[in-house]
């Protein structure tokens, strides 16, 4: 995964890896979920004012085919379906 998710523990800090086929079906939505949420965070931090096809087209450059290890060989680019997909999980 070229994408890693980093989680910080009062012990030790641990790489969300690929996972296990029982558990891509879980963490398949979460994942596209925080790559969306990166993205946006990113193109805010630049034009706070950034217009939504333009969110789209950096959404689509953004480094989304590592959805082929998380969903195991499903591989496409983001569209507006996963961005509300994603709204609808984080709220």
């Amino acid at each position: 995964m070229r994408s890693p998710i980093y989680l910080e523990t009062t012990k030790a800090w641990y790489i969300l890896g690929v996972p296990a086929p029982e558990y891509r079906v879980l963490f398949a939505p979460f994942f596209r979920a925080h790559k969306i949420t990166q993205v946006l965070v990113c193109a805010l931090m630049r034009d706070q004012r950034i217009p939504l096809d333009e969110f789209i087209v950096e959404l689509q450059l953004a480094d989304c085919m590592v959805m082929d290890d998380v969903s195991g060989g499903n591989s496409r680019v983001l569209d507006m379906s996963d961005v509300k997909d994603a709204v609808f999980l984080l709220s």
